[in-house]
């Protein structure tokens, strides 16, 4: 399928117009309507993947469904990081291959296992592209019935969406089932996770020693969930990797009176409980500002902001004071308030 969609790619990227009127100047040279659409699902995935930073994005084959679940390059490269020093790794549902691509470039020899044919071929695909073919070994089969006794460790990345629901919270619809990372551990294999920050502390912490949230570019992007490589709660802020742990939520005072600072903090630091890694006090018990007398010497545990006037909640005071100043345009931020930003 690949080799016959090559030639249409070079076509369709010299087309200009929507995404029909291409469809619709291809068919009429004759291409099928299948091969169509695969092409330009793969020049929409890989202008998607240059947006979000990949490397040979221009190259890759990727359609925009199955990026949006891929791993981005540095998280991948954590991840890679973390298991290179056990040398082989199976990469359990591997999708497009992202984590795949960054073991093998970090010297592992990796067996990538993917039961959905289609994305084992664009996986494939990308491993030829960056030459690293000598290094991963393809299955098609589901992971549930794969022998891995001969690998000593073990990657997991389970479907937590289908294409039109996601069900990141709720681990028993997991694809494969959360309880194969148990089953491993139990057998004495080293098993890192990409898992959905949404699952309950609970759950994370029976799968593993340890739990990490990653944030990358102020997003929290996954609980990223091991056993055997050492225990670290807290989060974890790339690429810099800023290890801020887990601390005690009620040793954080609130404020008497509001600071000239208002600080937001990394969400990844607010999912793992580890404000207290911020030297500051809460504005309330009921949300994650925090408040200080000076300006943070390290922004990325939190943006700053200058706190102009404080005021209680009152929309015709606050539209008056906006007008007085000229202000037409602005952003609101807000967490747990009752009232829509509008």
């Amino acid at each position: 399928m690949i080799s016959e969609v090559l030639p249409l790619l070079s076509e369709a990227e010299g087309l200009s117009g929507d995404f029909a009127a291409k469809s619709l100047t291809l068919r009429k040279r004759g291409y099928s309507l299948e091969h169509v659409s695969l092409a330009l699902a793969l020049l929409e995935g890989r202008e998607r993947a240059k947006k979000r930073g990949f490397p040979h994005a221009e190259q890759l084959f990727v359609t925009p469904e199955a990026l949006a679940q891929a791993t981005s390059p540095p998280i991948a490269q954590f991840h890679a990081a973390q298991l290179s020093p056990i040398g082989r790794v199976a990469d359990v549902a591997c999708g497009l291959g992202f984590d795949t691509l960054a073991f093998a470039q970090a010297g592992l020899e990796v067996l990538a296992i993917e039961r959905d044919p289609a994305r084992l071929t664009l996986a494939r695909a990308n491993a030829e592209v960056l030459g690293l073919t000598d290094r991963i070994t393809f299955l098609e089969a589901d992971a549930t019935q794969v022998e891995l006794a001969d690998w000593p460790a073990i990657y997991f990345d389970p479907a937590r969406r289908t294409d039109a629901t996601r069900f990141s919270a709720y681990a028993e619809r997991y694809e494969p089932p959360l309880t194969l990372m148990q089953a491993w551990a139990e057998s004495g294999k080293t098993v890192l996770a990409k898992l959905s920050p949404a699952l309950p502390d609970d759950v994370l912490h029976s799968l593993g020693d340890s739990v990490l949230f990653l944030s990358e570019n102020r997003e929290c992007k996954e609980a990223c969930v091991s056993t055997g490589l050492g225990e670290r709660i807290g989060a974890l802020l790339l690429p810099e990797e800023t290890f801020v742990p887990s601390g005690t939520e009620e040793d954080i005072f609130v404020a008497e009176t509001i600071g000239p600072y208002l600080l937001d903090p990394d969400p990844a630091l607010i999912r793992a409980g580890a404000l207290a890694g911020v030297e500051a006090e809460r504005i309330s018990y009921e949300d994650a500002y925090l408040t200080t007398e000076t300006l943070p010497e390290y922004s990325r545990l939190a943006r700053a902001y200058r706190i102009i006037e404080t005021m209680p909640y009152q929309p015709k005071k606050l539209g008056a004071w906006l007008r007085a100043r000229n202000i037409s345009r602005l952003v609101v931020k807000k967490r747990r308030f009752p009232k829509e930003p509008d």
